[in-house]
């Protein structure tokens, strides 16, 4: 299966995760939450997926990417990843960008929240886990739950580029499917912006 649930846990009593998101949100909510609840927010979310749509993915080819209804982009998105589930996705980074990283990333943390989630805490909330590919290309090795309880900010940071078209793919990182397409308050916390990568630290106490 490309899903693959949580297996038993380990000697490792918390696993963390990062969530980039507006500040001061309520709840941690996927694309299908917006199409369900608001229309106009999930036009905002995934217009930055029609051209993939229509050019790169080539679910609409040869449509001009302004045509599509928010119903195509919704449904083409499912298509592309093969699930039904497909726009009921939630992504998280095994640590928080910070930053150090570069201007380009400082600009978009500037505005941003980072919000902590233990992922052996809402595992109940969740429909599968997603692990994730290497440098997120489904092309590369794909990766599991091992890796990330082993890999350390440094190796994690390794390929970062501040000035890639797409510099969040170099962050190894996990989707999960909510069963309410939300994830409630009570399950994660806001943490300061880090600066530099030795901040990450004081968020872990995972051993």
């Amino acid at each position: 299966m490309r899903y693959k649930l949580i297996l038993k846990e380990d000697a490792v009593k918390s696993l963390y995760f990062y969530h980039l998101a507006p500040k001061n949100i309520n709840k941690i909510i996927s694309l299908e939450y917006q199409y369900r609840t608001n229309k106009a927010l999930f036009k905002i979310n995934s217009d930055k997926y029609r051209y993939r749509l229509c050019n790169g993915w080539n679910i609409y080819p040869g449509r001009d990417p302004n045509s599509l209804t928010l119903e195509e982009v919704h449904d083409g998105i499912c298509k592309f990843r093969k699930s039904e589930n497909g726009c009921n996705q939630i992504y998280m980074f095994r640590y928080p960008p910070f930053k150090m990283l570069g201007k380009n990333m400082a600009n978009t943390l500037k505005n941003k929240g980072i919000y902590r989630i233990d992922l052996y805490q809402i595992f109940p909330l969740l429909n599968y886990v997603d692990w994730g590919y290497v440098m997120s290309n489904s092309d590369n090795k794909k990766l599991n739950k091992s890796y990330y309880l082993n890999v350390t900010p440094l190796k994690y940071f390794n390929n970062y580029d501040d000035n890639a078209s797409m510099r969040f793919a170099a962050m190894n990182h996990i989707s999960i499917s909510p069963k309410m397409c939300y994830i409630p308050k009570e399950y994660f916390v806001s943490i300061p912006i880090p600066n530099t990568i030795e901040d990450i630290f004081k968020y872990e106490e995972r051993r």
